[in-house]
């Protein structure tokens, strides 16, 4: 048998399968599948409670070879958030290790744990681009949010995010500031991102997420994650306090209509993704037609309202959407007009999702009303000639005219050429039937 040469079979694999050729694809692109796994795994929670118990997957793949090593070193870099521990800037450097300290860019710390020498400890590292602001381990901090007075001492390139979870209020002296005010002052450092997830009914004490927070930062994404069935209060001051927004979602909670408004007009927003009472605003024109006549004559006399000014003497922070509990202001229907007309013309937002949502307040179970064609037909039509949203995603709930609802969707978009992705929630027959007579062949439906 003759001798191997091994410089000639270097490219083919030794053993069962000979003659296979093994391919070494290039280094850029096993850095991009490294990536994809480690992201599609869920190795970079936002939540650095899963990773500081060390449930992080796949940390066999740092010893493949040394390439992997250091291919998976910088992945860990860019998005491990590194638990704070005190000390942690004088830690042994050591190149062997996968979480090197000096290849940090992103730390968490609890709210509890901000002061001056933690301060002192961040900007030491050279490295840190961001640190992310949590309470995981002792959900209800209402007593400790003054002490984000001390990041105002940060340096200017160290940004700010924020990833909070409302838990039940207890130990309410637990950390006051000694003989000063609870609240914070003026807040300086940069912003960019806050994460609030609600595990508890809201109530007044937790007004200070956004008079304390969320109104002296000027945050470029929101998002608000409702794991319990409740409201928060300050969604209208929020949408006019912030000119910032690039992204705002409100997952499993109504927004009042002057939000949606003030969201629909800022400038910077591209996502929006809320949940509104679609009920109330079909009830706005049932109402309408109930007394036509009288309103015919009321609309002749009602003067304009300049809705950019209006909501400096008015406020819906705590009010409720739903007419079974109170009167809707007189002034609703005009403002959903003007939504209305800013869903069509609006030249930002390229990704927009409208969920309905029950009111709360009450066990009146409101999508068992049909939503009133002249709602469906406004609110549908006001996409027909927008240029910039690309993915639309609608939920109206389960009452309504199926047949109007069809042609309504297909006019839309046949007149629509921008829409890429139409997300509609709706039973499983009726998207097909929009796809059967529309002629736009080019927005993809899902359902």
């Amino acid at each position: 048998m003759g001798k191997f040469d091994r410089g000639k079979h270097r490219n083919l694999r030794v053993g069962r399968n000979l003659n296979k050729k093994i391919v070494i694809l290039p280094i850029l692109i096993q850095k991009y599948i490294l990536q994809f796994i480690y992201s599609e795994s869920g190795s970079f929670p936002s939540n650095f409670y899963f990773i500081y118990n060390g449930q992080i997957p796949f940390m066999s793949f740092p010893l493949v070879n040394w390439n992997w090593f250091t291919m998976c070193q910088k992945i860990f870099s860019n998005y491990y958030h590194f638990p704070y521990s005190r000390g942690f800037i004088s830690s042994d450097i050591n190149k062997y290790k996968i979480m090197n300290i000096q290849i940090i860019k992103i730390l968490c710390i609890s709210i509890i744990d901000i002061s001056d020498e933690v301060v002192g400890e961040i900007n030491a590292h050279e490295g840190l681009e961001s640190i992310t602001i949590v309470n995981y381990f002792d959900s209800w901090f209402g007593g400790s949010f003054w002490r984000l007075n001390y990041l105002n001492k940060l340096r200017d390139d160290i940004v700010v995010n924020f990833d909070l979870n409302l838990g039940p209020p207890r130990n309410l002296e637990k950390d006051r500031m000694p003989n000063e005010i609870n609240h914070t002052q003026a807040l300086t450092f940069k912003s960019d991102n806050i994460s609030v997830t609600v595990q508890y009914e809201i109530d007044d004490r937790f007004k200070f997420v956004y008079t304390d927070i969320i109104s002296k930062l000027n945050f470029k994404s929101l998002r608000f994650n409702f794991r319990f069935p409740t409201h928060f209060l300050q969604y209208h001051s929020i949408s006019k306090s912030n000119k910032h927004f690039e992204s705002v979602r409100i997952n499993n909670d109504y927004i009042p209509l002057y939000s949606l408004y003030r969201f629909l007009k800022a400038p910077n927003i591209h996502t929006l993704k809320i949940f509104v009472n679609f009920y109330s605003l079909s009830k706005l024109y049932t109402d309408f037609n109930q007394h036509q006549h009288q309103h015919q004559h009321q609309h002749q006399h009602q003067h304009h309202i300049d809705f950019e000014n209006f909501d400096q003497t008015i406020n819906e922070d705590e009010q409720s959407p739903c007419p079974f509990t109170m009167t809707l202001p007189s002034y609703s229907l005009q403002l959903w007009n003007e939504c209305v007309k800013l869903m069509g013309s609006n030249t930002t937002i390229t990704e927009l999702s409208i969920f309905n949502a029950d009111c709360h307040d009450c066990d009146t179970k409101h999508d068992q009303f049909e939503l009133d064609n002249g709602f469906l037909n406004d609110f549908i039509d006001s996409f027909s000639n927008n240029k910039t949203i690309k993915t639309l995603s609608i939920n109206l709930g389960d009452y309504f005219s199926s047949e109007f609802l069809i042609s309504k969707m297909a006019t839309m978009l046949n007149q629509n050429s921008t829409l890429e992705n139409l997300n509609l929630y709706l039973d499983y027959g009726l998207a097909p039937k929009i796809s059967k007579i529309t002629t736009n062949k080019k927005c993809r439906l899902n359902h």
